[in-house]
């Protein structure tokens, strides 16, 4: 049985072992944050029946070139290594989980200085 936080965590443990090398926050960012990063948040839990859904962000933040160009090469590469992982989410056993990647998209204007990657999932478990 899972809520939208034990969703959050196990997701942020799985993005934190996918070996990106890159700071991961749950919810936000400091404003500060000067270097290339992962968030991962969640949007509202909705109890169905019998199961729980919730939609999880997982935003990843690469700088720009010093002439504002995207780093695509350096976005691809994170963004792969994030997707992956998030193909095996590791979850308790005796839960019912069934994740989904629904997009994965560019987001523009997110944060100065940096590019965002947006990979949106679908979670799917058994309620509280």
């Amino acid at each position: 049985m899972a809520d939208e936080f034990d969703i959050l965590d196990i997701v942020t443990i799985t993005v934190e072992n996918a070996g990106t090398g890159l700071q991961v926050y749950q919810g936000n960012s400091p404003e500060n944050e000067k270097k290339e990063h992962i968030v991962v948040n969640a949007l509202p839990y909705n109890e169905l029946e019998q199961v729980g859904k919730v939609d999880v962000n997982v935003n990843i933040f690469t700088k720009k070139h010093d002439n504002g160009s995207p780093d695509i090469s350096r976005q691809s590469s994170v963004k792969r290594i994030v997707r992956k992982a998030l193909d095996k989410i590791r979850h308790p056993v005796e839960m019912y989980w069934d994740s989904t990647v629904l997009w994965s998209e560019r987001l523009y204007d997110v944060k100065q200085g940096f590019d965002c990657m947006n990979i949106r999932l679908e979670i799917i478990t058994e309620k509280n």
